[in-house]
């Protein structure tokens, strides 16, 4: 590129080493004006590195994992949990050293997406935050219970890499595949739960004001008549109540319907009613 001769011209270099010395390929932001062959070349080695940083990403974070559980297994006394500390903080690193390549090599995609008008790749190669760097069992917060816990984007991008490490990476995608979907059904299993409880707790309202309203056309006395009727509509207004605090749950719970898709379906709470009211 005709730039790079200029730029490296009004520059002053201390050290000509070919170690140091700058590449200024076409995603140097500070070239100006690049040439859109060479651009589409680098765009090619970029992506394909961003890609590959991400298997190399994932490799390391299910080495740490197993770091860890043969550390809480087999590894006891000082000088071994000094050596098994040493190893762990070696792969830390190691991931620390990834993520930010992987962090420079997509900022070069987004210089060169711009020159090369590319468009779609960003759904694919997310920006990496701390918080993404976990591990298949790692919750996005460190508190984060096994129900609530959510699985890292870099484990849904698509994969690369040798045949064994992509065949081991599957087997425990597909172990945390079968952890997610029992979670989904879990909740599932909560939402059926939820709507069979509101419609209880409603059901057993209009029940209790059905029977005061019974003692108040039995009741020969005038006080007791405006108590009992006093608590029927003490009824009526938490039946009013729940209607009106739960006007929004059943359109929350709608729209998950169907996002399951359950080997076997899962089985509705009977309602068991006895005598007028619902056990």
């Amino acid at each position: 590129m005709p730039t790079v001769g200029l730029w490296r011209r009004s520059r002053d270099p201390t050290d000509g080493s070919a170690e140091n010395t700058d590449l200024l390929l076409p995603s140097d932001a500070s070239l100006g004006s690049t040439d859109k062959t060479l651009a589409e070349f680098e765009w090619r080695l970029r992506y394909g590195q961003a890609h590959d940083q991400l298997s190399d990403l994932r490799r390391q974070l299910l080495v740490l994992s197993t770091m860890y559980q043969s550390k809480d297994r087999y590894v006891c006394g000082q000088v071994n949990n000094t050596r098994s500390g040493t190893l762990i903080k070696n792969v830390q690193e190691r991931i620390k050293f990834i993520s930010n390549r992987y962090w420079k090599t997509r900022s070069a995609l987004v210089i060169l997406g711009g020159i090369l008008m590319k468009s779609g790749w960003e759904s694919t190669l997310l920006p990496l935050a701390n918080t993404d760097v976990r591990s298949l069992k790692g919750g996005e917060d460190a508190s984060s219970s096994e129900g609530r816990r959510t699985l890292s984007w870099i484990w849904m991008a698509r994969q690369t890499g040798d045949q064994e490490m992509t065949a081991t990476m599957s087997e425990a995608l597909r172990i945390e595949w079968c952890k997610s979907r029992a979670r989904a059904h879990r909740w599932q299993e909560e939402c059926i739960l939820l709507k069979e409880e509101m419609q209880r707790i409603l059901q057993f309202h209009t029940w209790q004001a059905g029977i005061w309203e019974g003692r108040a056309n039995e009741a020969s006395l005038k006080g007791a008549q405006s108590y009992a009727l006093r608590q029927k509509h003490i009824q009526q207004s938490l039946a009013s109540a729940c209607t009106e605090s739960w006007r929004n749950v059943e359109g929350y719970m709608s729209m998950g319907e169907g996002a399951v898709s359950a080997g076997e379906a899962l089985v509705e709470a009977p309602v068991i009613a006895t005598g007028g009211r619902l056990l």
